[in-house]
Protein backbone atom coordinates (compact mmCIF):
# COMPACT_ATOMS: atom_id res chain seq x y z
CA UNK A 1 0.00 0.00 0.00
CA UNK A 2 3.40 2.01 0.46
CA UNK A 3 3.72 4.39 -2.59
CA UNK A 4 7.34 3.63 -3.36
CA UNK A 5 7.65 5.85 -5.93
CA UNK A 6 8.42 8.37 -3.37
CA UNK A 7 11.98 6.74 -3.31
CA UNK A 8 12.83 7.00 -6.56
CA UNK A 9 16.64 7.72 -6.95
CA UNK A 10 15.97 10.06 -10.73
CA UNK A 11 13.86 13.33 -9.62
CA UNK A 12 12.46 16.09 -12.11
CA UNK A 13 11.43 18.22 -9.58
CA UNK A 14 12.34 21.76 -8.13
CA UNK A 15 14.84 21.28 -5.14
CA UNK A 16 12.72 23.01 -2.44
CA UNK A 17 10.18 20.28 -2.86
CA UNK A 18 12.86 17.35 -2.34
CA UNK A 19 12.57 17.16 1.81
CA UNK A 20 8.71 17.48 1.32
CA UNK A 21 8.85 13.75 -0.64
CA UNK A 22 10.32 11.98 2.14
CA UNK A 23 8.09 13.53 4.44
CA UNK A 24 5.32 12.28 2.79
CA UNK A 25 6.51 8.69 2.22
CA UNK A 26 6.95 8.98 6.43
CA UNK A 27 3.70 9.80 6.84
CA UNK A 28 2.33 6.96 4.56
CA UNK A 29 4.29 4.33 6.64
CA UNK A 30 2.64 5.56 9.85
CA UNK A 31 -0.62 5.89 9.00
CA UNK A 32 -0.72 2.53 7.17
CA UNK A 33 1.11 1.08 10.28
CA UNK A 34 -1.90 1.94 12.57
CA UNK A 35 -4.86 0.88 9.94
CA UNK A 36 -5.36 -2.11 7.61
CA UNK A 37 -6.29 -1.83 3.68
CA UNK A 38 -9.74 -3.35 4.65
CA UNK A 39 -10.24 -0.70 7.51
CA UNK A 40 -9.55 2.18 4.61
CA UNK A 41 -12.00 0.19 2.15
CA UNK A 42 -14.35 0.31 4.86
CA UNK A 43 -14.39 3.52 6.01
CA UNK A 44 -14.23 4.86 2.37
CA UNK A 45 -16.99 2.67 1.10
CA UNK A 46 -15.11 1.74 -2.08
CA UNK A 47 -14.44 -1.29 -3.88
CA UNK A 48 -11.59 -0.36 -6.20
CA UNK A 49 -9.34 -2.54 -7.68
CA UNK A 50 -5.94 -1.25 -7.90
CA UNK A 51 -4.40 -3.51 -10.57
CA UNK A 52 -8.23 -2.39 -13.13
CA UNK A 53 -7.63 0.68 -14.04
CA UNK A 54 -11.72 0.56 -15.09
CA UNK A 55 -12.77 0.54 -11.49
CA UNK A 56 -10.23 3.81 -10.95
CA UNK A 57 -12.79 7.33 -11.25
CA UNK A 58 -11.64 8.95 -14.47
CA UNK A 59 -9.74 12.41 -13.84
CA UNK A 60 -10.76 14.54 -16.54
CA UNK A 61 -14.18 16.92 -17.73
CA UNK A 62 -15.73 17.67 -20.93
CA UNK A 63 -16.79 21.17 -21.72
CA UNK A 64 -17.88 22.22 -24.93
CA UNK A 65 -15.97 19.72 -26.71
CA UNK A 66 -12.68 20.21 -24.57
CA UNK A 67 -11.28 17.53 -22.69
CA UNK A 68 -9.26 19.27 -19.44
CA UNK A 69 -7.15 17.26 -17.70
CA UNK A 70 -5.61 17.92 -14.94
CA UNK A 71 -2.40 17.37 -13.74
CA UNK A 72 -1.92 18.46 -9.97
CA UNK A 73 0.49 17.76 -7.75
CA UNK A 74 3.68 15.23 -7.46
CA UNK A 75 4.45 13.86 -10.50
CA UNK A 76 4.72 9.72 -9.84
CA UNK A 77 4.67 6.66 -11.88
CA UNK A 78 2.06 4.84 -10.50
CA UNK A 79 -1.30 5.26 -8.47
CA UNK A 80 -2.00 3.64 -5.55
CA UNK A 81 -4.88 3.72 -3.07
CA UNK A 82 -3.37 6.43 -0.93
CA UNK A 83 -3.13 8.47 -4.38
CA UNK A 84 -6.78 8.31 -5.13
CA UNK A 85 -7.88 8.88 -2.20
CA UNK A 86 -5.71 11.32 -0.53
CA UNK A 87 -4.99 13.00 -3.74
CA UNK A 88 -1.98 15.59 -3.97
CA UNK A 89 -0.29 13.62 -6.72
CA UNK A 90 -0.26 13.02 -10.61
CA UNK A 91 0.03 9.52 -11.37
CA UNK A 92 1.09 8.72 -15.09
CA UNK A 93 -0.96 5.37 -15.01
CA UNK A 94 -4.35 6.90 -14.29
CA UNK A 95 -2.99 10.13 -16.76
CA UNK A 96 -2.53 8.23 -19.85
CA UNK A 97 -5.46 5.63 -19.51
CA UNK A 98 -7.99 9.67 -19.12
CA UNK A 99 -5.54 11.00 -22.10
CA UNK A 100 -5.94 7.81 -24.75
CA UNK A 101 -9.98 7.91 -23.76
CA UNK A 102 -9.69 11.83 -24.71
CA UNK A 103 -7.98 11.35 -27.87
CA UNK A 104 -10.59 8.62 -28.80
CA UNK A 105 -13.58 10.64 -28.38
CA UNK A 106 -15.32 12.02 -31.47
CA UNK A 107 -17.16 14.61 -29.42
CA UNK A 108 -13.39 15.81 -28.18
CA UNK A 109 -11.65 18.65 -30.60
CA UNK A 110 -9.54 20.22 -27.97
CA UNK A 111 -7.45 18.39 -25.01
CA UNK A 112 -6.38 21.22 -22.15
CA UNK A 113 -3.70 20.25 -19.95
CA UNK A 114 -3.96 22.22 -16.62
CA UNK A 115 -1.09 21.42 -14.63
CA UNK A 116 -0.07 22.75 -11.33
CA UNK A 117 3.01 20.57 -10.19
CA UNK A 118 6.41 21.05 -9.32
CA UNK A 119 7.62 18.05 -11.38
CA UNK A 120 8.14 14.77 -9.85
CA UNK A 121 9.97 11.03 -10.25
CA UNK A 122 11.34 11.06 -13.77
CA UNK A 123 10.26 7.77 -14.15
CA UNK A 124 7.70 7.19 -17.29
CA UNK A 125 7.58 10.92 -17.44
CA UNK A 126 9.54 11.25 -21.31
CA UNK A 127 6.83 8.42 -22.57
CA UNK A 128 3.87 9.95 -21.20
CA UNK A 129 5.21 14.09 -23.00
CA UNK A 130 6.22 11.83 -26.13
CA UNK A 131 2.48 10.33 -25.95
CA UNK A 132 1.27 13.68 -26.29
CA UNK A 133 3.41 15.03 -28.85
CA UNK A 134 2.27 12.02 -30.93
CA UNK A 135 -1.42 12.74 -30.75
CA UNK A 136 -0.93 16.02 -31.76
CA UNK A 137 -2.30 15.81 -35.39
CA UNK A 138 -5.37 13.71 -33.99
CA UNK A 139 -6.46 16.66 -32.32
CA UNK A 140 -5.48 20.07 -30.68
CA UNK A 141 -3.61 19.90 -27.47
CA UNK A 142 -2.63 22.52 -25.15
CA UNK A 143 -1.48 23.21 -21.86
CA UNK A 144 -2.05 25.94 -19.30
CA UNK A 145 -0.92 26.52 -15.66
CA UNK A 146 -1.75 29.34 -13.14
CA UNK A 147 0.82 28.27 -10.54
CA UNK A 148 3.00 26.08 -11.19
CA UNK A 149 4.59 23.98 -14.78
CA UNK A 150 7.88 23.00 -13.34
CA UNK A 151 10.55 20.46 -14.10
CA UNK A 152 8.52 16.94 -15.01
CA UNK A 153 5.49 18.88 -15.51
CA UNK A 154 7.14 21.32 -17.82
CA UNK A 155 8.20 18.45 -19.78
CA UNK A 156 4.55 17.30 -19.95
CA UNK A 157 3.16 20.60 -20.76
CA UNK A 158 6.09 21.56 -23.32
CA UNK A 159 4.79 18.64 -25.61
CA UNK A 160 1.18 20.49 -26.07
CA UNK A 161 0.91 22.45 -29.47
CA UNK A 162 1.21 25.83 -27.13
CA UNK A 163 1.68 26.52 -23.77
CA UNK A 164 0.49 29.21 -21.61
CA UNK A 165 0.54 30.87 -18.28
CA UNK A 166 -2.46 32.78 -17.00
CA UNK A 167 -0.20 36.05 -15.35
CA UNK A 168 2.66 36.88 -13.65
CA UNK A 169 3.12 35.19 -10.82
CA UNK A 170 3.15 31.95 -12.15
CA UNK A 171 6.18 29.18 -11.69
CA UNK A 172 7.88 27.34 -14.98
CA UNK A 173 10.77 25.70 -16.25
CA UNK A 174 13.54 23.93 -13.66
CA UNK A 175 14.39 21.87 -16.71
CA UNK A 176 17.08 20.17 -15.44
CA UNK A 177 17.34 16.49 -13.41
CA UNK A 178 18.49 15.41 -9.49
CA UNK A 179 19.35 12.35 -7.31
CA UNK A 180 20.65 12.29 -4.13
CA UNK A 181 22.96 9.83 -2.22
CA UNK A 182 22.22 9.32 1.60
CA UNK A 183 25.03 8.40 4.05
CA UNK A 184 23.81 6.62 6.81
CA UNK A 185 26.89 5.02 7.66
CA UNK A 186 27.67 7.06 10.86
CA UNK A 187 23.93 6.77 12.01
CA UNK A 188 24.24 3.13 12.27
CA UNK A 189 27.89 3.58 14.40
CA UNK A 190 25.57 5.99 16.67
CA UNK A 191 22.98 3.08 17.01
CA UNK A 192 25.23 -0.03 17.53
CA UNK A 193 23.86 -1.03 13.58
CA UNK A 194 26.38 -3.03 11.18
CA UNK A 195 25.31 -3.73 7.89
CA UNK A 196 27.15 -5.53 5.70
CA UNK A 197 26.19 -5.67 1.80
CA UNK A 198 27.43 -8.35 -0.24
CA UNK A 199 27.38 -7.90 -3.72
CA UNK A 200 28.04 -9.60 -7.55
CA UNK A 201 29.24 -7.20 -10.21
CA UNK A 202 31.49 -4.57 -9.67
CA UNK A 203 28.85 -1.51 -10.09
CA UNK A 204 26.08 -3.40 -8.09
CA UNK A 205 26.42 -1.62 -5.22
CA UNK A 206 28.04 1.58 -6.49
CA UNK A 207 27.70 4.28 -4.44
CA UNK A 208 26.22 2.37 -1.44
CA UNK A 209 24.18 4.43 1.55
CA UNK A 210 26.49 2.17 3.77
CA UNK A 211 29.29 4.55 2.75
CA UNK A 212 29.96 8.02 2.46
CA UNK A 213 30.24 8.87 -1.77
CA UNK A 214 33.15 8.57 -3.08
CA UNK A 215 34.26 9.73 -6.71
CA UNK A 216 33.45 5.91 -8.50
CA UNK A 217 29.86 6.87 -6.88
CA UNK A 218 29.75 10.35 -8.20
CA UNK A 219 30.49 9.58 -11.35
CA UNK A 220 28.11 6.89 -11.53
CA UNK A 221 25.56 9.45 -10.26
CA UNK A 222 26.35 12.10 -12.55
CA UNK A 223 26.26 9.77 -15.97
CA UNK A 224 22.73 8.71 -14.83
CA UNK A 225 21.60 12.47 -14.05
CA UNK A 226 23.41 13.48 -17.44
CA UNK A 227 21.57 10.72 -19.14
CA UNK A 228 18.02 11.55 -18.62
CA UNK A 229 18.79 15.37 -18.61
CA UNK A 230 19.73 14.75 -22.50
CA UNK A 231 16.37 13.35 -23.30
CA UNK A 232 14.57 16.29 -20.86
CA UNK A 233 16.85 18.35 -22.90
CA UNK A 234 16.31 16.75 -26.81
CA UNK A 235 12.26 16.49 -26.18
CA UNK A 236 11.92 19.87 -25.29
CA UNK A 237 13.89 21.08 -28.51
CA UNK A 238 12.04 18.22 -30.55
CA UNK A 239 8.48 19.83 -28.89
CA UNK A 240 9.19 23.48 -29.81
CA UNK A 241 10.88 23.33 -32.92
CA UNK A 242 14.19 24.45 -32.54
CA UNK A 243 17.67 23.59 -32.05
CA UNK A 244 19.51 21.79 -28.41
CA UNK A 245 21.32 24.93 -28.39
CA UNK A 246 18.65 27.34 -28.30
CA UNK A 247 16.84 24.80 -25.23
CA UNK A 248 20.09 24.94 -23.42
CA UNK A 249 20.15 28.74 -22.72
CA UNK A 250 17.08 27.62 -20.54
CA UNK A 251 17.72 24.15 -19.55
CA UNK A 252 20.24 25.19 -16.31
CA UNK A 253 17.72 24.34 -13.92
CA UNK A 254 16.17 27.55 -13.86
CA UNK A 255 12.70 28.53 -13.03
CA UNK A 256 11.05 31.51 -14.55
CA UNK A 257 8.56 33.72 -13.19
CA UNK A 258 5.43 34.95 -15.44
CA UNK A 259 6.58 36.10 -18.67
CA UNK A 260 10.16 35.52 -18.43
CA UNK A 261 9.74 32.26 -19.87
CA UNK A 262 7.81 33.96 -22.74
CA UNK A 263 10.67 35.96 -23.57
CA UNK A 264 13.09 33.11 -23.92
CA UNK A 265 10.60 30.85 -26.25
CA UNK A 266 9.58 28.34 -23.14
CA UNK A 267 5.94 29.72 -22.97
CA UNK A 268 3.83 30.68 -25.89
CA UNK A 269 1.74 33.27 -24.15
CA UNK A 270 -0.84 34.84 -21.57
CA UNK A 271 -3.89 33.77 -21.76
CA UNK A 272 -6.77 32.88 -18.49
CA UNK A 273 -8.33 29.52 -18.69
CA UNK A 274 -11.60 31.39 -19.53
CA UNK A 275 -9.54 33.55 -22.36
CA UNK A 276 -9.09 29.79 -23.90
CA UNK A 277 -12.41 28.91 -24.35
CA UNK A 278 -14.14 31.59 -25.48
CA UNK A 279 -11.08 31.75 -28.43
CA UNK A 280 -12.42 28.06 -29.21
CA UNK A 281 -15.93 28.76 -28.68
CA UNK A 282 -15.35 31.58 -31.34
CA UNK A 283 -13.17 29.55 -33.76
CA UNK A 284 -10.24 30.88 -33.33
CA UNK A 285 -7.48 27.80 -34.67
CA UNK A 286 -5.34 28.20 -31.40
CA UNK A 287 -2.13 26.12 -33.18
CA UNK A 288 -1.83 29.09 -35.73
CA UNK A 289 -2.80 32.32 -33.35
CA UNK A 290 0.25 34.52 -32.26
CA UNK A 291 -0.07 35.48 -28.67
CA UNK A 292 1.12 38.56 -27.46
CA UNK A 293 2.60 38.58 -23.90
CA UNK A 294 -0.15 40.43 -22.40
CA UNK A 295 -3.73 39.65 -21.87
CA UNK A 296 -5.30 41.37 -24.87
CA UNK A 297 -3.44 38.79 -27.00
CA UNK A 298 -6.55 38.07 -29.25
CA UNK A 299 -8.31 41.14 -29.64
CA UNK A 300 -12.07 40.48 -30.01
CA UNK A 301 -11.31 37.14 -30.22
CA UNK A 302 -10.64 36.78 -33.60
CA UNK A 303 -7.99 35.18 -35.04
CA UNK A 304 -4.97 37.69 -36.00
CA UNK A 305 -2.39 36.87 -38.22
CA UNK A 306 1.41 38.20 -37.54
CA UNK A 307 1.22 40.78 -40.33
CA UNK A 308 -1.79 42.09 -38.98
CA UNK A 309 -0.21 42.34 -35.16
CA UNK A 310 2.22 44.07 -37.08
CA UNK A 311 0.68 46.50 -38.46
CA UNK A 312 -1.53 47.27 -35.80
CA UNK A 313 1.45 47.76 -33.58
CA UNK A 314 2.72 50.28 -35.88
CA UNK A 315 0.06 52.21 -36.32
CA UNK A 316 -0.55 52.36 -32.48
CA UNK A 317 2.92 52.61 -30.93
CA UNK A 318 5.42 54.02 -33.57
CA UNK A 319 7.99 54.20 -30.87
CA UNK A 320 7.78 50.61 -29.62
CA UNK A 321 7.39 49.18 -33.18
CA UNK A 322 10.42 50.70 -34.16
CA UNK A 323 12.07 49.47 -30.90
CA UNK A 324 10.77 45.86 -31.81
CA UNK A 325 12.50 46.39 -35.49
CA UNK A 326 15.40 47.13 -34.02
CA UNK A 327 15.48 44.79 -31.07
CA UNK A 328 14.47 42.06 -34.12
CA UNK A 329 17.44 43.25 -36.19
CA UNK A 330 20.41 42.69 -33.15
CA UNK A 331 18.56 38.51 -32.16
CA UNK A 332 18.64 38.11 -36.13
CA UNK A 333 22.07 39.50 -36.22
CA UNK A 334 23.11 36.89 -33.32
CA UNK A 335 21.36 34.14 -34.10
CA UNK A 336 23.15 34.72 -37.79
CA UNK A 337 26.74 34.88 -35.87
CA UNK A 338 26.36 31.66 -33.63
CA UNK A 339 25.04 29.64 -37.02
CA UNK A 340 27.95 31.03 -38.86
CA UNK A 341 30.23 30.24 -36.06
CA UNK A 342 29.07 27.12 -35.76
CA UNK A 343 29.41 26.57 -39.90
CA UNK A 344 32.93 27.47 -39.45
CA UNK A 345 33.83 25.54 -36.75
CA UNK A 346 32.40 22.93 -39.29
CA UNK A 347 34.14 23.68 -42.07
CA UNK A 348 37.51 24.30 -39.51
CA UNK A 349 37.34 20.69 -38.57
CA UNK A 350 36.62 19.56 -42.09
CA UNK A 351 39.96 21.50 -43.56
CA UNK A 352 42.17 20.75 -40.53
CA UNK A 353 41.26 17.07 -41.93
CA UNK A 354 42.42 18.14 -45.48
CA UNK A 355 45.27 19.98 -44.42
CA UNK A 356 46.26 16.57 -42.40
CA UNK A 357 45.72 14.22 -45.71
CA UNK A 358 47.47 16.84 -48.08
CA UNK A 359 50.25 17.84 -45.37
CA UNK A 360 50.90 13.98 -44.93
CA UNK A 361 50.96 12.86 -49.02
CA UNK A 362 53.32 16.54 -49.40
CA UNK A 363 55.47 15.51 -46.83
CA UNK A 364 55.74 12.08 -47.80
CA UNK A 365 56.57 13.46 -51.79
CA UNK A 366 59.13 16.18 -49.74
CA UNK A 367 61.15 13.40 -48.28
CA UNK A 368 61.61 11.16 -50.94
CA UNK A 369 62.82 13.95 -53.26
CA UNK A 370 65.35 14.81 -50.36
CA UNK A 371 66.41 11.69 -49.65
CA UNK A 372 66.98 11.24 -53.43
CA UNK A 373 69.05 14.25 -53.71
CA UNK A 374 71.34 13.17 -50.52
CA UNK A 375 72.02 9.98 -52.30
CA UNK A 376 73.20 11.82 -55.91
CA UNK A 377 76.00 13.21 -53.69
CA UNK A 378 76.93 9.54 -51.81
CA UNK A 379 80.40 7.95 -53.10
CA UNK A 380 83.08 6.03 -51.21
CA UNK A 381 84.59 8.79 -49.18
CA UNK A 382 81.50 10.81 -48.02
CA UNK A 383 78.85 7.25 -47.34
CA UNK A 384 78.65 7.18 -44.15
CA UNK A 385 78.07 11.17 -43.45
CA UNK A 386 75.27 10.81 -46.33
CA UNK A 387 73.52 8.11 -44.36
CA UNK A 388 73.51 10.20 -41.36
CA UNK A 389 71.95 13.00 -43.55
CA UNK A 390 69.20 10.81 -44.82
CA UNK A 391 68.06 9.26 -41.13
CA UNK A 392 68.20 12.87 -39.41
CA UNK A 393 64.82 13.73 -41.49
CA UNK A 394 66.05 17.48 -41.94
CA UNK A 395 69.25 18.43 -43.81
CA UNK A 396 68.98 19.02 -47.43
CA UNK A 397 71.24 18.10 -50.60
CA UNK A 398 72.70 21.74 -50.50
CA UNK A 399 73.32 21.50 -46.63
CA UNK A 400 74.76 18.21 -46.95
CA UNK A 401 77.09 19.25 -49.61
CA UNK A 402 78.40 21.96 -47.88
CA UNK A 403 79.37 19.80 -44.93
CA UNK A 404 80.40 17.47 -47.15
CA UNK A 405 83.58 19.84 -48.83
CA UNK A 406 84.19 21.17 -45.39
CA UNK A 407 84.86 17.17 -44.37
CA UNK A 408 86.87 16.62 -47.15
CA UNK A 409 88.78 20.21 -46.84
CA UNK A 410 89.93 19.34 -42.93
CA UNK A 411 90.67 15.90 -44.60
CA UNK A 412 93.31 16.94 -47.27
CA UNK A 413 94.12 19.53 -44.75
CA UNK A 414 95.18 17.15 -42.44
CA UNK A 415 96.91 14.83 -45.28
CA UNK A 416 99.10 17.61 -46.65
CA UNK A 417 100.16 18.65 -42.93
CA UNK A 418 101.26 14.92 -42.31
CA UNK A 419 103.14 14.58 -45.75
CA UNK A 420 105.02 17.50 -44.83
CA UNK A 421 105.51 15.78 -41.29
CA UNK A 422 106.09 12.59 -42.31
CA UNK A 423 107.87 13.44 -45.81
CA UNK A 424 112.08 12.34 -45.67
CA UNK A 425 114.34 15.23 -45.31
CA UNK A 426 115.53 17.00 -48.39
CA UNK A 427 119.25 16.17 -49.90
CA UNK A 428 122.06 18.88 -48.76
CA UNK A 429 122.66 20.20 -52.64
CA UNK A 430 126.00 21.61 -51.44
CA UNK A 431 127.24 17.47 -50.06
CA UNK A 432 125.12 15.22 -52.96
CA UNK A 433 127.30 13.65 -54.94
CA UNK A 434 125.82 14.27 -58.55
CA UNK A 435 128.69 13.96 -60.58
CA UNK A 436 129.71 9.58 -61.58
CA UNK A 437 132.82 8.92 -61.75
CA UNK A 438 133.25 9.30 -65.48
CA UNK A 439 132.56 13.12 -64.74
CA UNK A 440 129.11 12.83 -66.16
CA UNK A 441 125.71 14.51 -64.12
CA UNK A 442 124.07 11.53 -61.94
CA UNK A 443 120.38 10.22 -63.39
CA UNK A 444 117.05 10.11 -60.70
CA UNK A 445 118.02 6.30 -60.53
CA UNK A 446 121.54 6.92 -59.43
CA UNK A 447 120.36 9.56 -56.97
CA UNK A 448 117.71 7.24 -55.92
CA UNK A 449 120.59 4.21 -55.69
CA UNK A 450 122.59 6.45 -53.60
CA UNK A 451 119.86 8.04 -51.14
CA UNK A 452 118.85 4.47 -50.55
CA UNK A 453 122.34 2.75 -49.34
CA UNK A 454 123.01 6.02 -47.37
CA UNK A 455 119.54 6.22 -45.24
CA UNK A 456 118.35 2.72 -45.73
CA UNK A 457 115.05 3.10 -46.72
CA UNK A 458 112.96 2.25 -49.32
CA UNK A 459 112.72 3.20 -53.13
CA UNK A 460 109.42 5.45 -52.35
CA UNK A 461 110.51 7.52 -49.64
CA UNK A 462 113.98 7.90 -51.68
CA UNK A 463 111.95 8.69 -54.76
CA UNK A 464 110.18 11.45 -52.98
CA UNK A 465 112.73 12.82 -51.42
CA UNK A 466 114.84 12.88 -54.67
CA UNK A 467 112.46 14.47 -56.62
CA UNK A 468 112.53 17.55 -54.52
CA UNK A 469 116.23 18.08 -53.90
CA UNK A 470 116.50 17.20 -57.72
CA UNK A 471 113.54 18.32 -60.03
CA UNK A 472 115.91 18.63 -62.49
CA UNK A 473 116.60 15.26 -62.61
CA UNK A 474 113.21 14.34 -62.35
CA UNK A 475 112.10 16.12 -65.09
CA UNK A 476 114.90 14.78 -67.19
CA UNK A 477 113.57 11.03 -66.10
CA UNK A 478 109.96 11.92 -66.91
CA UNK A 479 111.02 13.13 -70.40
CA UNK A 480 113.07 9.56 -71.11
CA UNK A 481 109.75 8.02 -70.06
CA UNK A 482 107.60 9.49 -72.22
CA UNK A 483 110.35 9.33 -75.23
CA UNK A 484 110.29 5.50 -74.56
CA UNK A 485 106.73 5.36 -74.34
CA UNK A 486 105.75 7.15 -77.44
Amino acid sequence: MINNSLLSPLWAILPSYADKIYGAHDRQIEYYAAQSPESIKEKFNCNIDLNDHATVPETFTIREGVGVLPVTGMVIPKSDFFTIFFGGFAALDVLERDFNILVGREDVHTILLDIDSPGGNAFGVEQFANMIFNARDKKTILSITSGMMASAAMWIGAAAHKTYITGEVTVTGSIGTVTTHTDISELNKRIGITQTEIAAGEFKRVPSSLAPLDEKGREVLQDQVNQVNAAFVGDIAKFKNVQPRAVRKMAEGKTFIGSQAIKIGLIDGLSTMGQLFENIGNGVDMIKAVYNNNFNSLQGGQKMTLIEKIANMKAEDVDLYNAMIEKGKIEAKTSMEESLTDVKAVEHAKGIEVGKVEGIETGKAEERARIENLSALSNPACKEMVDKFIADGKTTAPEAAVEILKAQGTTNATKLANLETNSPDALNLENAETIDADGKKKGLKALVADYMAEHKCSKGTAITACAKAHPEAENDFVQIVKRKKY
